[in-house]
């Protein structure tokens, strides 16, 4: 399986999903003007993954801030985790983010497999 990978940007996160390597990463900030073409190529390349999945598979988010409108998106991509076996997202947070964490809260409070970690994201 080919890896996905975007370098960060001003407005998007760097992203390293590397089943063969095992390293599935994203970081940075999520203000893009169409989430929705984003999130398609996420989801996909996450559904193509179930298909024959590691062993574990540990994920590392660190978005340091994304948009309201970005929310939705996300939920849907963890709709997508969900049924991967022995899935772990690590979701990090800034301790002084109230708003982020308690997003972060949501998500872990929806699917058991997200873990939180409350740590300064740059």
């Amino acid at each position: 399986m080919r890896p996905l990978v975007y370098e960060q940007t001003r407005f998007s996160p760097r992203v390293i999903f590397d089943a063969g390597n095992g390293v599935f990463e994203m970081e940075g900030t999520l203000m893009l003007e169409d989430n929705k073409v984003f999130f398609q190529t996420i989801n996909r390349w996450w559904r193509i993954y179930q298909q024959s999945p590691n062993p574990q598979t540990k994920i590392v988010c660190k978005l340091n801030y994304y948009t309201l409108a970005t929310d939705n998106f996300l939920m849907q991509w963890l709709y997508v985790l969900k049924d991967i076996p022995n899935v772990e997202l690590i979701w990090y947070y800034n301790p002084d983010d109230w708003e982020m964490q308690e997003y972060a809260t949501t998500y872990q409070s929806n699917y058991s497999f997200v873990k939180l970690k409350e740590e300064k994201v740059r």
